[in-house]
């Protein structure tokens, strides 16, 4: 983090983040539960990640997650997370399994990116074109004021 607000900084950061890793450990969210004007950090730090769309990893380390009801309606989406038990005499293969929920999360968001590729690709051989062109057709535009205006598309 650099520098500055320490409040601000940490939001700042976590938007910013593709991943979130939550330790939780006993009682860690029974501040959370009935703070509807979002006091405590954690509901603060929860409510960021998952309106910021982070991949949310949670360690639970003696934890039993409340009830989705129980909790604020800005943070229900962490109950349905995934996450991983933390066993202290396997740690390394604790670690393994968060680098595991890392790198899928990278996987996913490449596989999106080169889908959205494709998907271009597949509409511009569909219509004949190249990305290099654009078609001659004749769009038509109508203006607020019902006046119809025709502009002239050419090759590029």
């Amino acid at each position: 983090m650099e520098a500055g607000k320490f409040d601000s900084s940490l939001l700042k950061s976590i938007q910013s983040s593709r991943n979130f890793i939550l330790v939780l450990t006993s009682g860690a969210l029974d501040r959370c539960i009935n703070d509807t004007e979002q006091n405590d950090w954690i509901h603060k730090e929860v409510a960021c990640a998952l309106n910021s769309n982070c991949n949310i990893i949670p360690v639970f380390d003696n934890f039993s997650m409340p009830k989705s009801k129980d909790l604020p309606v800005s943070m229900r989406a962490l109950t349905s997370k995934n996450g991983v038990n933390w066993v202290h005499e396997y740690q390394t293969a604790c670690m393994d399994k968060i680098a595991r929920f890392i790198k899928t999360q990278s996987m996913v968001e490449k596989s999106r990116k080169h889908s959205e590729s494709e998907r271009i690709e597949f509409i511009l051989k569909e219509k004949n074109l190249t990305r290099h062109s654009i078609s001659t057709e004749k769009i038509e535009r109508t203006e607020p004021t019902g006046v119809v205006i025709e502009p002239n598309i050419s090759e590029v």
